[in-house]
């Protein structure tokens, strides 16, 4: 009996050691927080904790897959004279995402952006915040699946019907959506295999007929810009803080989002900056301004002794590709977990063979870049609307109640 009562007192005393957690914090916010049939359950479908490394390797992938490869040619079509500032103002624009979602995870470790907005903004309008959120995943997956269609169409498989690689592609992305954030961990993990040859290659690569001079008008930026919307939309363009907002209580240290997010952002933008300048020296930038994706014309005409450009190509290709199928993955998933936190589901599954035909179908409407451009202005509008401005309101409201409650 003795030996009963010092286990229950030294178990009593292990549970006094342990940290608190921010949980309570959110629920004295407004008293207990009322929860759908199903929404305990549904907080929970993410299985598992995923390594800060892990973490990493996804915000990366995610922020580079499709921006640092489309937007240089945004960029000339957009500003003209004025690479550099865009992707200055860039990081700044990310550093307020990361800023909000950083401290979002420090203040709420344990929750979801579903739970803490509710507890924060009341069930209507956290419940909104919170489908703003999943409906700009739902974009943001469709916006990468339609680049990397049309560039597996352009560069491996010219005659398959486009309709056929996105049958393809959407099996493959239930698949790894299918096995939870784990698997699409793991399997961004491994596909650096592939990826780190084509990072480096993109860093050491001679070629023959760069000149740096031609980098100088890069420099010269029209001040008048800075008040265009274009330019603004085109800020936008490093996002992957944005999925933290959903994975932090699965990470294994969620108080380090806001540090994983801000080095996967620099190694973003690195690569921006590199993709950004290739084009230009190679070709000037009024020649790069009418290139539709600049960084791969450079692949095609760069030629290297005793290695056929075209393999160069095909595992360029390849390599975008697992980047793109990554940050499709992610996004679509997440489309799904937050959809099926709202409305109490127990497991966000039945949701993708509703979201991916969906998905698939979004990623096929525009028919030409002029339509995808302006698909790209909407989807980029919600990203500031969903991923920066609301969650900044939400750590507002958050803190002026926490105050309120204190006194």
């Amino acid at each position: 009996m003795g030996q009963v009562v010092a286990r229950e007192s030294k178990t009593r005393g292990e549970r006094m050691d342990r940290p608190l957690t921010r949980l309570p914090d959110v629920e004295s916010l407004e008293g207990p927080l009322d929860l759908l049939p199903g929404e305990k359950e549904a907080a929970g479908v993410h299985k598992g904790k995923i390594s800060d490394w892990q973490a990493f390797v996804l915000l990366s992938l995610t922020t580079i897959s499709t921006p640092v490869f489309t937007q240089p040619s945004k960029a000339y079509w957009i500003l003209g004279y004025g690479g550099w500032q865009l992707i200055l103002v860039g990081g700044a624009v990310a550093a307020i995402g990361i800023i909000a979602s950083g401290a979002l995870a420090k203040r709420f470790p344990r929750d979801t952006y579903v739970r803490y907005s509710r507890a924060s903004l009341g069930r209507l309008f956290g419940a909104i915040t919170a489908f703003a959120l999943a409906l700009w995943y739902f974009a943001a997956g469709a916006h990468d699946s339609f680049l990397m269609g049309r560039a597996v169409k352009l560069a491996l498989l010219y005659e398959t019907p486009i309709e056929a690689i996105f049958i393809g592609g959407a099996l493959g992305v239930i698949y790894l959506a299918w096995g939870g954030l784990e698997r699409l961990a793991r399997f961004a993990e491994v596909s650096l295999i592939v990826i780190i040859p084509l990072l480096i290659f993109m860093m050491l690569t001679p070629m023959q007929h760069a000149e740096p001079g031609n980098l100088l008008p890069v420099f010269l930026f029209p001040a008048r810009q800075y008040t265009t919307l274009k330019f603004w939309l085109a800020a936008y363009m490093y996002r992957g803080f944005a999925i933290l907002y959903m994975i932090q209580p699965y990470m294994a240290n969620p108080h380090r989002a806001g540090t994983i997010a801000f080095w996967s952002t620099v190694v973003a933008a690195a690569f921006f900056a590199l993709t950004f300048a290739y084009p230009v020296m190679v070709f000037g930038m009024e020649v790069s301004r009418v290139v539709v994706w600049p960084f791969w014309t450079v692949v095609r005409i760069t030629r290297f002794s005793g290695f056929p450009v075209e393999k160069l190509l095909y595992f360029a290709t390849v390599a975008w590709h697992l980047m793109t199928t990554v940050s499709s993955t992610v996004f679509l998933y997440l489309t799904g977990t937050t959809l099926a936190e709202l409305v109490g589901l127990r497991q966000y599954r039945p949701l993708l063979f509703l979201l991916t035909p969906a998905w698939a179908v979004v990623s096929l409407m525009p028919r030409s870049y002029m339509q995808f451009h302006m698909m790209d202005d909407a989807y980029v509008a919600l990203g500031w609307v969903a991923t920066i401005i609301l969650p900044m309101v939400v750590l507002l409201v958050s803190r002026v109640r926490q105050v309120k409650g204190g006194e």
